[in-house]
């Protein structure tokens, strides 16, 4: 069944919270205790968030992306983040 637009932040958050669980499975890991530990958030704060990726804060994002193994732009990407946007990011990171 093709997307619609209705449910692109759905589609979003669901996108993201696989690419993070198969990021810890490449690791060898399984649960968002792990990915609290990787991270040093904790596990109750990692397990709310992941039921709303968009209410991360920048600093948390980048360590539950540093944690899970993934690349930044494509995480930003299934936030709703255009291209133009992450670029704009990275240079001034």
């Amino acid at each position: 069944m093709p997307r619609i637009r209705q449910y692109a932040q759905q589609y979003a958050d669901e996108d993201f919270r696989k690419a993070v669980f198969h990021g810890l499975v490449n690791q060898g890991l399984r649960h968002e205790k792990d990915l609290a530990d990787l991270s040093g958030i904790p596990t109750a704060t990692v397990n709310r968030k992941m039921k709303d990726p968009s209410s991360f804060t920048v600093s948390q994002l980048r360590l539950v992306i540093t944690a899970a193994g993934l690349e930044p732009a494509d995480v930003l990407r299934f936030l709703g983040y255009t291209t133009k946007q992450i670029k704009k990011m990275e240079e001034s990171a």
